[in-house]
């Protein structure tokens, strides 16, 4: 029994150094930053879109407000009529409830780049939108145009 005795009291010393239990957590928190690092990264690749998808969006949205000027389109109409009417923003591989978060960021891009005038005091809660008086549609025409002529020639 002795020689069992002696043999629990012996301390061995590990051939591979251990972390502490403070290291193994800021190691663990590291992992976890780097997996949301690149799920961020993910979820930014899908909702980011190609700059000449975001003019010809930004073209077509300008001449519909400019069509129903004087009366302000509330931004949800503005996308449906886009919806169905174009739709080439988006691409085709993206999840479905992805799609309106990909609209709702254009149509928040459309009102920071100033291609739109944001009404104010609408009834619905629904962003009304105008057309920028300063925004040169027809600096995009041939470009939206092109676009169009493109992605209407690829086949779904």
């Amino acid at each position: 029994m002795q020689g069992l005795r002696k043999l629990t009291k012996e301390k061995t010393t590990p051939a591979v150094p251990t972390a502490s239990a403070r290291e193994v957590r800021s190691s663990m928190h590291e992992c976890a930053d780097l997996l949301r690092l690149k799920d961020s990264a993910k979820r930014q690749q899908e909702y980011s879109i190609d700059y000449e998808a975001y003019r010809h969006f930004a073209f077509f949205a300008g001449l519909l407000l400019q069509a129903n000027a004087p009366t302000p389109t509330s931004a949800v109409d503005l996308v449906k009529w886009y919806l169905t009417e174009k739709a080439y923003c988006v691409p085709r591989d993206l999840s479905r409830p992805l799609v309106p978060n990909v609209y709702t960021t254009l149509v928040h891009n459309l009102i920071l780049d100033s291609c739109v005038d944001v009404v104010e005091g609408s009834e619905d809660g629904h962003l009304q939108l105008l057309p920028n008086k300063y925004f040169l549609l027809w600096a995009w025409k041939d470009f939206a145009l092109d676009f169009d002529v493109r992605m209407r020639a690829t086949p779904f």
